[in-house]
């Protein structure tokens, strides 16, 4: 399945649920929970996307990008980007971000720390 979500390189499965990654990062043994990495990791740098997670508030403007990974890219070059939420609107949406802050579950929204 992970091969099938757009960016997909690893997967945690816990408890019925599989959790997409875009990298492989730090690991830590955790009862219950089978982490597979599908494909190597990207070249840095680069974004660890969160399938499913909105980062609310602290928007500092907006972009087109057609997928999550072109946000990373310009988040990357605008002063004060330190994280996105990409959603589908308008042909993809990146909503850039001051900082992280609160988080909700948006199965529409793929959010990422730059």
């Amino acid at each position: 399945m992970c091969l099938q979500v757009t960016g997909c390189r690893a997967f945690s499965y816990a408890s019925g649920l599989c959790y997409f990654k875009n990298r492989k990062d730090q690991t830590a043994a955790k009862a219950g929970v089978t982490s597979v990495t599908v494909l190597p990791n990207p070249a840095a740098p680069s974004c660890v996307l969160e399938v499913g997670v909105d980062y609310v508030a602290n928007d500092i403007g907006s972009a087109y990008s057609a997928t999550p990974t072109g946000c990373c890219s310009i988040c990357m070059k605008v002063s004060g980007c330190k994280a996105f939420s990409w959603n589908t609107s308008g042909g993809g949406t990146c909503w850039l971000k001051s900082n992280k802050g609160a988080t909700v579950l948006n199965s529409s929204v793929t959010s990422s720390v730059v």
